[in-house]
């Protein structure tokens, strides 16, 4: 089972992400925001799930390890394929989609492309109670784990080593717990200019 892949990004299209890694070209299905914010030449850190049946295998791609355990449980729901459990994770954070799980807002799953109002309703009806502990684990102490995964990639993208920035990552979230991207990403890089 490939359960990561960390290397280079050599292209996005049609919502796959290429990235080379030890001299090979893995072919990622990911959500559109991660594939977006993949930049080519870059370094990228994904987790991901191999789905393997008789006529293919399948590898899909996240930016976090919360998207991939939502993408499993959303894909053990009836009628939600891996396509669009990956349209949901695209469009909706792992928080929001707990949120309007625990709150039976089903409105929130109409609003994605391919969502009709009897798969909305299955979806809240099947995963409820099941993610508490996907949404727990999408925070640390308040702090989104996505932001501090962007964070680090932003960071190793600069060419910093990937310890450093996931430590000062985890430095600058903790101290602003409520500032934006672009705000932490000036600070770690302060923060590592001084070291």
């Amino acid at each position: 089972m490939i359960s990561s892949l960390r290397g280079t990004v050599l292209g996005y299209a049609d919502g796959r992400l290429i990235i080379e890694t030890g001299g090979v070209g893995f072919s990622v299905n990911v959500p559109v925001n991660l594939g977006l914010l993949s930049k080519v030449g870059e370094e990228a850190f994904i987790y991901t799930h191999l789905v393997v049946r008789e006529d293919a295998m399948t590898l899909y791609g996240f930016g976090s390890e919360s998207e991939q355990k939502l993408f499993l449980v959303l894909t053990g729901v009836s009628g939600v394929g891996p396509r669009i459990a990956l349209a949901l994770i695209g469009q909706l954070s792992v928080t929001e989609i707990a949120t309007a799980v625990a709150t039976e807002n089903d409105a929130v799953f109409r609003s994605v492309p391919g969502i009709g109002p009897k798969l909305a309703k299955l979806i809240v009806v099947s995963l409820s109670g099941k993610l508490d502990t996907v949404a727990i684990s999408a925070s640390t102490h308040g702090i989104s784990k996505d932001i501090i995964e962007q964070l680090v990639q932003a960071l190793t993208g600069l060419g910093y080593p990937a310890t450093a920035a996931e430590k000062v990552a985890k430095d600058v979230a903790l101290e602003n717990p409520k500032a934006e991207i672009g705000v932490l990403l000036k600070s770690a890089l302060t923060e590592l200019a001084a070291k």
